[in-house]
């Protein structure tokens, strides 16, 4: 599958998702704000974290071609 964008567009885009699924995660562990969350919503989020991850290693692995 071959995306439309620069190398340098694919590598902020992998970076940039790849920080968002850590933030989501940090602040899901280390806060109270994800405790008042109903359970649908907090896994919701950690299912986007995951996705977000893997969307960000599969762009990174596409950048070299």
């Amino acid at each position: 599958m071959k995306f439309i964008l620069t190398e340098e567009t694919q590598e902020f885009i992998a970076k940039y998702f790849g920080d968002m699924s850590k933030a989501i995660i940090t602040v899901g562990f280390a806060s109270y704000f994800f405790k008042d969350m109903t359970l649908l919503l907090r896994l919701g989020l950690f299912m986007l974290a995951i996705v977000l991850f893997i969307i960000s290693v599969i762009l990174m692995e596409n950048k070299g071609e």
